[in-house]
């Protein structure tokens, strides 16, 4: 795959954070040359192919062929990784880089890879541990943060914090952004040859598994879809272009996604309507299969309230509500919830990064059908009872389950895990099972 070409999924997370002013990166040293890679020096006087070992510069200019690359390391340890059909350039001064056309992959140990980028109609300050920055056909161009996290800043101020994973375009003119969007950073890892066709490895590539293994989790608890379209080279403020290999589609900032962007507390028995979805809302808005989802959504959410109710979102028509956090979910305290589901009827607490109950806490459920608490982290409990008055009870963790004391009633009891230890829980069901996938 052109590292120019990006899968799009859609999810909704991103973390905050500072990042600091880097060091000036004015030349670097050829680690790697493949094919046909030229440095040209100032106003065209000279061309020669580039070669390992030596040191290109400001002002020189490097270009690259078709199937062609190259790799460069400066002294401050920032590699720089050229793909193919670019025409790149650094600036005498500071941490400017002139990219003319194609795609360019940062990495710095310190976090602060990258620099100003300058295309032919954009520029924008963009750092991060490791990045991929590829020129669009307008003259922008999308940069992509493939672990850690990143900054990309406006020359007017505005500025986008990015996780791995996300992506923005930034538009002709350099004033306005596209909008952010979630790349499966397991196909983009597997299929750039920015990533994996050179001899070394990226020094951070145990740190971009990590983001790939996160992005699996968050995919598993529904809290992200893989679309398989491809982003294409063309956004607006609110719009991207993708492509399914004959199908032209938009995708938007949709409010699900913005609620799944966004910490919040559940302090009170109602839940907030800001982020609560009582219609069936597509999770993707591209006129493909739609993933449907129904309940309260966050980013990070804690739950403070001693009681949840949901008897205005359930009831005849509808047959699940979900709690879910596209990071953690902490529950402070003991919690009763309740409702008024009739028949078939499923209540759901789903978290990406883990649920964390406070010792020695009840949660209770009452005319809301079957409970399920489900997380794609690792989850211990101690002294934590589940008691479901109308319906079963399941637990089902993608990592480790570990429950300590307390105690678990309902209908049925499943509990699920890679590990499943019950260390005295008691299990009080007609039917009880304990699975270990």
């Amino acid at each position: 795959m052109n590292a120019r070409c990006f899968y799009l999924m859609v999810s909704w997370v991103m973390f905050p954070g500072s990042l600091f002013a880097a060091r000036s990166l004015v030349e670097s040293t050829f680690t790697q040359v493949i094919n046909d890679v030229n440095v040209t020096a100032p106003a065209g006087k000279s061309t020669k192919p580039a070669r390992v070992a030596e040191i290109f510069k400001s002002p020189d200019l490097l270009r690259t062929g078709r199937e062609s690359r190259a790799e460069m390391v400066a002294a401050d340890k920032t590699l720089t990784r050229v793909g193919a059909n670019t025409v790149f350039s650094f600036e005498p001064k500071g941490r400017t880089i002139d990219l003319e056309e194609g795609s360019v992959l940062f990495h710095s140990p310190s976090g602060k890879g990258g620099g100003t980028i300058r295309t032919k109609a954009a520029s924008a300050s963009v750092l991060g541990t490791t990045l991929i920055v590829a020129t669009t056909a307008n003259g922008g161009f999308k940069a992509l943060v493939m672990e850690g996290k990143g900054l990309v800043r406006l020359p007017n101020g505005d500025y986008r914090v990015l996780q791995a994973g996300q992506m923005v375009f930034v538009l002709p003119g350099a004033t306005k952004f596209g909008p952010l969007l979630d790349i499966n950073l397991d196909k983009l890892v597997k299929g750039s040859r920015l990533v994996n066709g050179f001899e070394s490895q990226l020094p951070s590539v145990d740190r971009i598994a990590q983001a790939v293994a996160r992005q699996a989790r968050l995919i598993a608890a529904g809290g992200a879809v893989d679309t398989g379209l491809l982003v294409g080279n063309y956004a607006t403020q609110t719009e991207v272009r993708v492509v399914d290999n004959t199908t032209l589609e938009r995708v938007v900032q949709t409010p699900l996604q913005v609620a799944l962007r966004t910490d919040t507390t559940i302090a009170s028995s109602i839940l907030n309507p800001v982020q609560s979805f009582l219609d069936p809302t597509p999770a993707v808005v591209l006129g493909v299969d739609q993933t449907v989802f129904r309940g309260f959504a966050g980013q990070n959410i804690t739950l403070t309230s001693p009681t949840v109710d949901l008897s205005t979102v359930t009831g005849t028509g509808t047959t699940e509500f979900d709690i879910l956090a596209s990071g953690t979910l902490d529950i402070q305290n003991s919690v009763s919830f309740s409702g008024n589901a009739t028949g078939a009827y499923t209540f759901q607490i789903n978290s990406v990064d883990g649920t964390t109950i406070a010792p020695g806490s009840t949660l209770t459920v009452n005319n809301l059908g079957d409970f399920e608490l489900n997380s794609g982290a690792s989850m211990s409990y101690v002294n934590v009872s589940f008691q479901n008055l109308s319906g079963g009870v399941g637990i089902d963790s993608s990592a480790n389950l570990s429950l300590s004391g307390g105690t678990a009633s309902g209908s049925f009891i499943n509990l699920q895990g890679q590990n499943v230890d019950l260390n005295g829980t008691a299990l009080s069901a007609v039917l009880s099972s304990v699975r270990m996938t």
